[in-house]
């Protein structure tokens, strides 16, 4: 089984994800995401739609903690997490890949930029890995 680790830093697990537009040539581009299994879907930020030059497929309804409904865009992307012997936060992240596991999927559009990352992963996303967490580290395998 395909496994790296992580530290657990200020109360959030940060990856670096592959997104890329389906059926195009182009290679896919890194971007930093956060891990949040309280959302059901996943949502990117603008500056990844700027970068794609992703176009709307539609849109809908993005309920915060809140509950107030914010009327979001949406688009169609694939989003793959590369799974590597070891992962260590931060600029030194290994990049000998045992495989990448993702999927094409509707992505909302963040109504603003976050801070620090630009994909935030749902369980839409992130219910196709096995997440162990323990003390300040998780294990995330496929």
């Amino acid at each position: 089984m395909a496994t790296f680790k992580g530290k657990i830093e200020n109360n959030q697990i940060r990856l670096i994800v592959d997104v890329s537009v389906p059926q195009s040539q182009n290679a896919p581009m890194a971007f930093h995401a956060l891990l949040d299994t309280g959302a059901q879907s996943t949502c990117i930020s603008p500056q990844v739609v700027k970068d794609l030059a992703l176009a709307a497929v539609g849109d809908a309804a993005l309920f915060p903690a809140s509950g107030e409904p914010i009327p979001v865009l949406v688009y169609r992307a694939n989003i793959a997490i590369s799974i590597t012997s070891v992962f260590a936060t931060g600029e030194n992240h290994s990049t000998e890949n045992f495989s990448t596991f993702g999927k094409e999927l509707d992505v909302m559009l963040l109504p603003y930029q976050p801070h620090g990352f630009n994909v935030l992963l749902g369980m839409d996303l992130i219910s196709l890995f096995h997440i162990t967490l323990f003390a300040d580290q998780f294990l995330l395998s496929n």
